[in-house]
């Protein structure tokens, strides 16, 4: 399941770990995060700790790392 622009997007950071869950819910596979840090006023701001916390729950099976971009393959069994 690809997940992209959508955490900076809820409402809330409090909304990401349940986003995610429900997201590990309805894969059948690994989850696919992208996050970027862009230029729209509604986005949620966030720190690269802030986003490795809720995704500490799962395992990280790869990880590309840019300076506008982050793209994590998760596994979500752990």
């Amino acid at each position: 399941m690809l997940l992209t622009h959508v955490l900076m997007f809820l409402e809330d950071k409090r909304h990401w770990g349940p986003a995610l869950q429900e997201a590990a819910r309805c894969s059948r596979g690994f989850l696919v995060v992208e996050t970027y840090h862009v230029k729209n006023e509604k986005a949620l701001k966030y720190t690269d700790e802030e986003l490795l916390k809720v995704l500490s729950t799962y395992k990280v099976v790869r990880r590309n790392v840019r300076p506008d971009m982050q793209n994590f393959v998760l596994s979500p069994g752990g």
